[in-house]
């Protein structure tokens, strides 16, 4: 989306109209997350953390510019464009742009004292960054996810979704461990299909479904089948609240439309009782070549990752004995069924 504001900053060269890449924005939010949380390490050196906090902030104004169409290659005008392109004030952009005149007095002229005041300064104004890019890009990406379920919710895709599903979904529940007892939670559980099938397991005493869209969660309410275990709330992920942990948690299809998936992830861990499990099954992945278009065909974002890439991000959220593999249906009628399959990464807390 192109802004009037920076359309005389295109004139003057010094911006430039590029078209948004949904995979590099991601790509730059990962990348200023991952560098945010190692900044916040006060086991590293100061001139290390600074390099990192600065590294963080500008991949996050980067990908708040891209986001609207634009590129730079001046790091102080990406800084500077951060009112128009996530609307954070000037006492940000401020303190980013000091901090930018501090790395390039250390890069170039080999001066490296950092104060401890100007750190934390750097940290925060990096902190409120990401956070705003969160409000203001991935509330977006929400809005066009719920609108799309609620469409497959009234024109009858979710049953045809949970059918093409059925035989992945069903070697997943195989890998539920032997429990006398458990709590269930599905994410992105669509019409509640996977929910009233756990839920007839005697020794499951929760079965719970979430999801984004009002109408998916409508139509799993409806096919409750009178169970008390039953129960169903239309929510998205990151912001769930839920008053117990569960023991399993469970999710096909969803990972990959969370944003951030790491956040995700870490908000499955903390969920999860200890020695609790997950398993997360996904049709969109790195391996899986005929699904690579499916964002473009669906009009929403997904995040595509490796087989190795989602392996590692469990194992980094703290998940041990995780495992990785991709189930294969020999008689589906989609030939990526058969070649690559469903991709299933399963971990204990």
């Amino acid at each position: 989306m192109s802004l009037p504001s920076l359309d005389n900053l295109v004139k003057t060269g010094q911006l430039k109209v590029e078209p948004f890449s949904q995979q590099e924005f991601a790509g730059l939010v990962r990348s200023g997350q991952a560098r945010l949380k190692d900044a916040l390490n006060e086991a590293l050196a100061i001139e290390s953390r600074f390099d990192l906090a600065y590294n963080a902030a500008h991949a996050l104004a980067l990908a708040a510019l891209r986001h609207h169409g634009y590129r730079s290659s001046n790091r102080f005008v990406v800084f500077q464009v951060l009112p128009h392109t996530v609307g954070v004030g000037p006492e940000v952009w401020r303190v980013l742009a000091k901090c930018h005149d501090r790395r390039n007095i250390a890069e170039y002229e080999g001066d490296i004292e950092f104060d401890d005041q100007l750190l934390q300064d750097l940290l925060s104004a990096a902190q409120i960054l990401l956070e705003q890019v969160r409000l203001k890009f991935g509330s977006n990406n929400l809005e066009k996810i719920k609108t799309l379920f609620d469409m497959w919710a009234d024109n009858g895709r979710s049953d045809v979704m949970a059918e093409g599903h059925t035989f992945s979904v069903k070697k997943m529940i195989e890998h539920f461990p032997v429990l006398s007892r458990y709590r269930f939670l599905d994410v992105g559980c669509g019409n509640g299909w996977v929910v009233r099938v756990v839920s007839q397991d005697d020794a499951c005493s929760l079965a719970m479904g979430i999801d984004v869209s009002h109408e998916m969660i409508n139509l799993a309410l409806n096919r409750v089948n009178n169970s008390p275990i039953q129960k169903f709330l239309c929510t998205d992920f990151l912001t769930f609240n839920a008053d117990k942990s569960f023991d399993v948690l469970f999710s096909m299809e969803a990972f990959y439309y969370i944003f951030p998936v790491e956040s995700a992830i870490t908000k499955a861990f903390d969920l999860l009782n200890t020695n609790g499990i997950i398993i997360v099954g996904m049709d969109f992945y790195q391996e899986n070549k005929d699904s690579h278009d499916w964002p473009e065909k669906v009009g929403v974002p997904m995040q595509l990752k490796s087989i190795m890439e989602w392996k590692n991000l469990f194992i980094n959220a703290g998940f041990k004995n995780v495992e990785v593999n991709q189930i294969k249906n020999p008689n589906a009628t989609e030939l990526w069924q058969r070649d690559y399959g469903t991709l299933v990464i399963a971990g204990e807390k």
